[in-house]
């Protein structure tokens, strides 16, 4: 987590030149997934397909109010009968039935917003 949380705080710290005269300021936020996914099966999903998940990942970042890190891990019972569908449906029920694990520089797991 560590470097995560460095990525954010020397983005956040940074001064940019927009290049229009004025300095600027601005956030991060990170969206990751483990590759392989699923360690003890590394052909079951591409990397392109982690990349999805990371992009997922993103997207929840950005909707849980920027400057955070989201990503996602395979749970012990993670079943890829129609996970991308399942994924964009109800990531938490996922997280409870043990198929995702979940990891975020949030204060608490519910904050972050699933799109």
């Amino acid at each position: 987590a560590l470097r995560r949380d460095r990525i954010i705080e020397t983005v956040r710290a940074e001064v940019f030149d927009a290049f229009d005269g004025r300095m600027i300021q601005m956030t991060c936020s990170l969206g990751w997934a483990v590759f392989p996914f699923v360690p003890g099966e590394p052909n079951l999903f591409t990397w392109e397909e982690v990349v999805d998940i990371a992009d997922h990942c993103l997207l929840s970042a950005k909707a849980s109010g920027r400057n955070c890190w989201v990503g996602l891990g395979a749970g012990a019972t993670l079943d890829s009968v129609n996970f991308f569908q399942r994924l964009r449906r109800s990531v938490n029920a996922m997280t409870g039935a043990g198929e995702l694990a979940v990891s975020t520089s949030l204060p608490a797991l519910d904050q972050v917003r699933w799109q």
